[in-house]
Order: structure tokens, then sequence, then C-alpha cells
């Protein structure tokens, strides 16, 4: 049996030492049931000091505008958010950018756990998380490396999930598209448990973007040694044809999450502790011709483990957080090979002030990678009132990330990776401010961000038919900026827009063409427009107009309107509302116009 078999089946003996109970308990009959609390946060995603920084740019995604959003997915909700790009290849597949980052410039979190993917950030949003237990999405836009490390360049997404929910649904629609899920909580004194599942498949919107995704996640709570102890387990699969998205052939994929995380936090006079635990398996199948898999075909088996301990303190105007982390990254690969790396930091965090008055913030961390070194991440940011209705921020930092296993050593027929490749370190800034006043709130923020070492996969725009390589292609220079308007609601109707802009200065020029850190979204404007909450028929519009670099705009929407009946709900949702016309990851059109109808039930 080798390492990652022996590590699969202690996942799963540990899995059935803390679920099997707790399923037989949830089984029984219960005398007087009660919806369990909501769990709250586990890490806040602009400090671990305090819930609330506000020289840091954050949006949160309520569990009330997802439920009325005609997202069907977390990618789905992240689309549609001010400086997120999802550049998908089909639902089952995409990668996420923020503020013209790369995709593998971005850190996802569940609950406050590293959910990115070590091997691709191809893989970060397979995450085995059902939308009906996400209760919440933070997104910080700017660096966040002094936060959390290594990759947190372009920002940070982190999905908070919760156990109280129960409920149902079914949905039918375009494309073949058929999709089921469930969800259920329970609580008895200190222990709570909840689990949800949900399945979606869909022939695809082209030849070769069939999909069939089934995930689970099982979450328990209870008290241990005078503290609170969380641990939450998640399986998802994911089978997919993957036609041109790396090469153009008509192409398979399959692959598997494994999650399993543990957090036990304890109040210690004016501290708190905590000490955490995680661990991340994915394998990923991938078949270079659907028809013919003797012809190519790799198999990535990729493993990360984590443990954490914090220490925080609020005193009055100052609040403290301080810490150590490490992990272990391992892969086996027939194409990449056998790849190990430790890594370790310490890190500290400040925060002076009141949050309603003038307030800074301060942290450093220092990362070591066994493959890389040392890595120093110095982070500030400041706030303050200006008059009665305006607030004004500002912040900056240092980041860095190093290459992916990907980037290093994938090949095949028309990619080809460098072993070589140097770490990308990023200097990074932002200013704005904030008004609100009678119902009406903007906030508007200039950014930029300095690359060294920027890598990219890339080939020379005079020879389209070469093999695309990973490079340093040299020094980047984005600006950017971002506004958001929330108008006044009449009649109960909310309206916000939103628009960012971006500009990228390359050290190469035009010599060459990027896939990904050199095509961001350079221009977006969004509308969104909800209907009064509360009422029995509702309605909600998203729509957003985009522009990659060297391309042209497209116009796309969604929206979604619903009728509650009781504990049921009917919706009907457009994706794609324009039938707008653009290119996706792969070089291939988007999905077009899709329509879905959907029954929900909910306790």
């Amino acid at each position: 049996m080798n390492e990652a078999q022996r590590g699969i089946g202690s996942i799963r003996v540990t899995f059935a030492r803390i679920a099997l109970p707790a399923l037989a308990w949830w089984a029984a009959p219960l005398t007087a049931q009660q919806q369990p609390p909501v769990l709250d946060t586990v890490a806040i995603v602009a400090s671990r000091t305090r819930a609330a920084d506000a020289a840091r740019s954050v949006d949160v995604i309520t569990r009330d505008q997802i439920v009325r959003s005609s997202a069907h997915s977390i990618a789905d909700v992240l689309s549609t958010a001010m400086g997120v790009d999802v550049y998908g290849r089909s639902a089952a597949q995409g990668d996420v950018s923020i503020r013209g980052s790369s995709a593998e410039q971005v850190v996802v979190f569940v609950d406050g756990v590293r959910m990115t993917d070590v091997q691709s950030a191809h893989y970060t949003l397979d995450l085995a998380v059902p939308l009906a237990a996400v209760q919440r999405i933070e997104i910080l836009r700017g660096a966040g490396s002094a936060l959390y490390g290594p990759d947190a360049v372009g920002g940070v997404i982190n999905i908070i999930t919760s156990r109280a929910r129960t409920g149902a649904s079914v949905r039918s629609g375009s494309f073949g598209n058929v999709g089921a899920g469930v969800s259920v909580g329970r609580e008895r004194g200190a222990l709570s448990l909840g689990a949800s599942a949900d399945f979606d498949k869909s022939d695809g919107h082209r030849d070769g973007t069939d999909y069939s995704l089934g995930q689970g996640r099982a979450s328990l709570s209870t008290r241990v040694a005078g503290g609170t102890l969380l641990t939450n387990a998640a399986l998802g699969i994911r089978d997919f044809g993957a036609a041109d998205f790396y090469a153009p052939y008509n192409s398979a994929e399959r692959t598997s999450t494994t999650t399993l995380d543990s957090r036990w936090s304890r109040a210690l006079g004016a501290w708190s502790l905590e000490v955490a635990g995680a661990t991340r398996r994915h394998r990923d199948h991938y078949v270079l011709i659907r028809g013919n898999p003797s012809f190519y075909e790799n198999r990535h088996l990729s493993w990360q483990s984590s443990g954490e301990l914090a220490a925080k303190r609020d005193a009055g105007p100052v609040a403290l957080a301080l810490g150590a982390e490490g992990a272990h990254q391992q892969l086996s690969s027939a194409r990449l090979g056998g790849r190990r790396e430790w890594r370790g930091a310490l890190f500290a965090e400040g925060t002076m002030g009141d949050p309603t008055s003038a307030a800074g913030h301060a942290g450093v961390r220092l990362d070591h990678s066994s493959v890389y070194g040392d890595f120093f991440s110095p982070s500030v940011s400041a706030s303050a009132p200006v008059g009665r209705w305006v607030r004004v921020h500002a912040s900056g930092g240092l980041g860095f990330r190093a290459p992916t296993w990907m980037e290093r050593y994938y090949t095949d027929p028309s990619n080809q990776g460098d072993p070589n490749l140097r770490p990308e370190r990023f200097r990074t800034g932002d200013v704005g401010a904030r008004a609100a006043v009678s119902g009406w709130a903007l906030d508007v923020t200039a950014f930029t961000r300095r690359a060294t070492h920027l890598i990219d996969w890339v080939k020379p725009a005079a020879t389209p038919t070469a093999v695309w390589r990973t490079m340093n292609v040299g020094e980047a220079t984005y600006h950017g900026l971002e506004a958001a308007l929330d108008l006044p609601s009449v009649g109960g109707v909310t309206t916000s827009v939103f628009g960012n802009w971006l500009t990228l200065e390359a050290s190469q020029g035009d010599a060459l063409v990027g896939k990904y850190a050199l095509r961001p979204i350079t221009q977006q404007a969004g509308l969104r427009v909800a209907s009064p909450a509360g009422r029995a028929l509702s309605a909600r519009v998203d729509l957003v107009n985009a522009r990659r670099a060297m391309e042209g705009s497209y116009l796309t929407g969604d929206a979604r309107l619903a009728l509650a009946r009781g504990a049921y709900r009917f919706t009907l949702d457009v994706r794609n509302l324009a039938d707008a016309e653009w290119l996706d990851a792969s070089g291939k059109p988007a999905a077009g116009r899709g329509v879905y109808a959907g029954i929900e039930w909910n306790r």
C-alpha cells in the first residue's frame, strides 16, 4: 500500500469514527427539535484580528442574495461580483481571478481552510461544497499575502458554510440539464450536525462539454475540553467532456476531491486560542482523445495537509493576532513525476483604533518553502472619516507566488512546462473613499499592482501554431479603478451598479500572446435590480458587460423569477439573458441562453 492509499484509509477511518455515531444520533427520534444556530465566521477575510477592516476592499455575498439569484453553483455566484472573473470552460470547470490577476494569484478558503489546489489553479473550484451549504461568501480584493501567505496577490475568497438548513430542490432545463439537492440540519444540546449534497448533469452547450457532477458535505459541532470543535468532511466527483480545454481534441476528464478539516477554539482569559488541521486530496484523470484513451492520458494525485496555531487578543483599541502554520504538499503523477514540498510560516497582525473612527492595521508574515526558500510579506492599511458622510482608506503590501507543479512539469502535444521558473513577486497598493447618505452608498477605489518574473503560458504572436510554453515573461504593471453605487430603494426595489477598468503594461510588449496572466478582463460594468424581499412573487436581474484584453466586449446577464407558496418555491431562471457570444477559456464559444425551471422546499 502506497502513502496516498494509507492517507485515504486514514481519512475514511476518521470520518467513520466521527460521522457514524453522529448520524445514528441524528436518526433517533427527537422530542423537541430546534434549528441549530448558523455557523459563525471561522475567519474574517480582511483581518484575523477583528470582524471588519474598513481599510480593505471587501464584498460579502449573503445567503439571501444567493437564494434570490439564478446561480446554480459557487462559480455562478462569483461571476456577477465586481472585479471577479470566472473564466470558465464549462459548468464543470473554471478559473477565478480578481482585479486582473491570473487564477493562480487568488486563494480560495472554505471556513478559513485553504482549498486552492497545489497542482493547478484549474482545480481550485473543485470545492465539494453544495450551494445549499453556503451561508455567505467573502471576497477580499487586493493583496492578502501578509494574511494568508503565497498566491494571495489578486485577492482572497472565503466561503462560509452553515449546518442550519433543511430542504430539497430539483430543476431541469436547457442543454439537457438536470439538477437536484438536499440538505438537513439537527441539534441536540451542544451537538449539532448538518449534511448537504447536490447533483448536476448536462449534455453540454457544444459537443464535448457534457458533464455529471456530484458532491456532498457533512459538518459536526460539539463542545470539547472547554472549547468548540468544528469538523467538516466533503467529497466531490466530476466527470466532464473537455473538448479543446487544453488541446484541440475531443478530450475527457474525471476529478475527485476529498477534504477533511477540524478546528478547535477556546477563550483563555483575554486571549482566544485556535488549533486547526486540514487535508485535501485531489485526483485527476485526463484523456486527450476521448475515443482512444491509450493514445495519451494523465493521472495525477495531489495531497495537501496543513496545521495552524493562532492566538488572538482584543484589548480595547488594540487587537493582536499571533500564530504559526505548516503545510505539506505532494504530487504523484504519471506525467509530472513524484513531487514534494514543505512550507512553514510565522505571522503577526495588529489593529489599532475603532472601525467607526480612525483605525490602522499592520501585518507581517515570514514563509519558508523547502523548494524556494524564504519570503517576507508585510502589509499596512488605514482608514479615517472625513466629515460626516465620507470615509477614506488606503492599503499596501508585498506578495509572492511560487510556480505550480503544472506550470513547472506539465507536458502534452500542445503545452510545455518549465521546471526552472522563478517565483513571481508583487508590490500592491490601493486608495479609495466610501460615502453613504440618504440611502445612497458609493465606494470608489484605485489600485496598482507591480509584478516581476510574471508567469504565463505564452507563444510567439507571429506563430499561432506554436506550442504553449510557461515562461517568466518579465515585468508587468496593472492600474485599475473600481466603483460601486447602491441607489435608494424605490417601492422596495433595490438597484446597484458597478464598474471596473484595468490597464496592463507588460515588458514583453506584443511579441508574445498569453493564455491567462496577459489576458485579464480590462473593462467590466454591472447592473443588479431586485424586487422587494419577503413577497410571494420576486425577481432579480444581473447584467454584466465585459471586455477581455485583445477581445471585443460582450453583454450577458442572468435573471430569476420566483413564486413562494408555503414551504415551496417555484423558480424560473434564465442564464446568459442576452444570448451573448464570447470565447471561453478554451477559445471556443461560451454557452448561449439557457432556461431552467425548478422547485425548492425549505422547512
